[in-house]
Formats: structure tokens, sequence, C-alpha cells
């Protein structure tokens, strides 16, 4: 492909999907917060959320994977800077826009307070826990920050593209090996760490501890999930894929895909806190959706494909309209009387506001950057 971006259709209908329902979800639960009636205990309400990040995980391992084995095909090696610069610039513009207005504006003009001991979500500590991409540190140990908790998962992906070049570096004569050892490895420390926690030796449980926190924040599991599916795509391994493409696991995935969403709704089940089997299915849907040219599975929609490109900024920015157009709703007490009309307009202005600004950021914000970024790296920023 040279210099080509390889375009695999599908995937921005599937992203848009996973944002939008994260948005729905992110509704309910603040209309819940807010002692209002809300859908958010509905197993697919909850499944929106929980499982539309980890399938926008899946799908981050799945195209990173595959565009370095791209460029380590055509090109005969891998630029670790360029790769580093590329996420950077698609990652931290919007994503520092976003932490800066959540921690000096918003708490001004925000009409509707959601979380306690708000003042202390808002210290220097916590402005550099999120500034150094370590969101789900500062979600940890501070309050909730407003408009702004939806960023914790952006720090496991930043995360993850760190750390995953090098593994690839190092593992790539037995790619499949290091998947199995960074998507076991994690587990297996876990079940050591709990097998040790009864040893009375305060040196040797400090660093277990220091440990054993680092790999609770980094949560990468399903990306090297997804970046596995990536290697059989690339690799072209047929006797995987053929099984992978027949009628039988098509309807078995899609099965299991409502099953997740009407029954499994979320994590709160022990043997899904272990092994959760969702980045399988969904890493299987994905080469379904971007590889089988005669599947049964097909997202084909021309406004689910342009939200699709801008699905980051729906990501990023949703939560600062729900707190806004709620807020106003419910301090100016407007259509309290009549549940529908209430609903009809939170649903209809969160939705078009979200949407416009994500355009216009993607517009005339993200790809103008991306622009200068290109001209800077070889390759392309996807």
């Amino acid at each position: 492909m040279g210099s080509e971006k390889r375009h695999f259709a599908g995937l921005d209908e599937l992203r848009a999907l996973c944002a939008l329902g994260v948005v729905v979800f992110h509704i309910e639960t603040l209309k819940k917060i807010s002692g209002q009636f809300s859908f958010a205990e509905l197993p697919v309400i909850t499944g929106m959320g929980y499982y539309g990040v980890r399938c926008f995980y899946v799908l981050s391992g799945f195209l990173v994977a595959y565009l370095l084995l791209e460029e380590r095909q055509t090109r005969g090696s891998v630029s670790l800077s360029s790769f580093y610069l590329k996420r950077f610039c698609r990652i931290a513009p919007i994503y520092y826009l976003v932490v800066l207005f959540t921690f000096f504006i918003f708490p001004s003009i925000n009409p509707l307070q959601t979380s306690m001991n708000v003042d202390r979500a808002y210290t220097w500590p916590n402005l550099g826990l999120h500034l150094a991409f370590l969101p789900q540190v500062g979600l940890e140990k501070y309050p909730l920050l407003i408009g702004a908790t939806q960023l914790w998962t952006i720090g496991v992906e930043m995360q993850f593209y760190l750390l995953f070049p090098l593994l690839f570096l190092l593992g790539r004569r037995n790619l499949p090996l290091l998947f199995f050892i960074c998507y076991f490895g994690f587990y297996f420390f876990r079940l050591f760490y709990r097998g040790l926690s009864f040893l009375d030796s305060p040196f040797l449980m400090t660093g277990l501890n220091f440990i054993n926190e680092i790999v609770a924040y980094i949560r990468i599991q399903p990306m090297i999930v997804g970046a596995f599916a990536g290697w059989i795509l690339h690799a072209h391994q047929t006797k995987i894929l053929k099984v992978v493409y027949s009628r039988t696991m098509q309807i078995f995935i899609l099965g299991t895909i409502a099953t997740f969403y009407t029954i499994f709704p979320s994590y709160n089940y022990p043997f899904f806190q272990r092994f959760t089997p969702e980045p399988f299915v969904f890493s299987i849907l994905i080469l379904n959706l971007c590889g089988n040219p005669h599947g049964l599975i097909h997202v084909r929609s021309k406004f689910l494909n342009q939200c699709g490109k801008f699905s980051y900024g729906i990501y990023v920015y949703h939560l600062i309209f729900i707190e806004i157009v709620l807020g106003i709703l419910l301090k100016y007490r407007l259509f309290e009387s009549s549940s529908f009309l209430f609903n009809l307009i939170l649903y209809s202005a969160v939705f078009s506001t979200t949407l416009l600004t994500s355009w216009v950021s993607f517009r005339f914000l993200e790809k103008p950057i991306l622009k200068i970024c290109s001209k800077r790296v070889s390759g392309h920023v996807s």
C-alpha cells in the first residue's frame, strides 16, 4: 500500500454506535443522579456504557497493531518517534482543551452540580495527573471532575499507545506469544499478588502493592485482544479467518452481543472480573466487518459513517453538554409536567450540540493539526 492508509469499511459506523451509546448511558446516569426518572438500571442502557468503552478499546488495539505491522512490512522498520507524535497529535489537542475547560471555566458556569466535595476535585495535583494522561488515577484519588470523568479511558489508551510499540518491537519474531504473555500476565500477577498478601514482609509487600496499583490502572487487556485480531487479519491466518468468517460463528457472535446487552450488562459478575469474554467477541465482530466481504454482519450508514469520523470528539465533549442541558432544564423547571417533552428536549439538545461541536472541532481544529503532523512524519494518522 505504500503511503496509502487502508480504510476498513464498517469501523467508522461501529465507532459512532459506541460513542452514541455512551452518550445515552451518561444521559440516563446523570438523570438518575439528579433524582429524575431514569432508565439507567436497564441492562441495555448499562451495556451501552460499559460495552461501548470496551469496544473502543478493542478497536484501538486492532488498528494500532495492523498499522504497525503494515509499516514494518512496507518500510522495513517501525519509527517509534513518528508513531508517538501521530498519537499525541490525534489525542492531545481536544483532550487538553476539555481538561483545561473543566478545571478553570466549567465550574463557574455549570448549572448542574453533581459531584460531592467538588472543591477537592479542582486541585493542582489532580490537574497534573490529567495533564500527564493519568486521569484514571485522578478519578481514583479525587472526587468526580464534572464534565471530564469520561477522560479516564483516554488515559488508558495513551498508556497502551506508549507501551505496545515497545512490546511490538521486543516480540516482533513471535507476536502471538507476546499477546498471550501480555494478556494473561496481568491476571497471573493479580493471582500471584493475592497469594502472597499474607506474607509479613513490609519491604516485599510495599513493592508488590506498588506494582499491583500500576497493573490496576493499566487496563490494556482488551486492546491486546484487539491487537491479536489485527495480526490475524494482516498475517492472513486463513485457518483462523475461515472459522471467524463462518456463518455459524457470525450468528453466535450476534447472539452473544445481544446477550451481553440484555443479561450481562456490565462487569459485576465474579467470572467476568477475571477473564472477560467481550474483547474476543468484539474482535470477531471487527474482523467480520472489515475483512469478510460475504458476511452477514454489515453496518452501513452515511450518517453513522460521518459521525464515526469525529466520534472521538463526541466521546470527549458529550458530558459537558449533558451537564449544561440537564442543569438548565432542572434549574428552571422546564417541561417538568411532561416527562416526554423533558426527555425529547434533553436528548435533542444534547445530541445536536454534541454532534455540532464535535464536527466543528474535527473540521477546524483536529484535522488541521493532523495535517501539520503528517507533514512532519511519514505515514498517516488514523
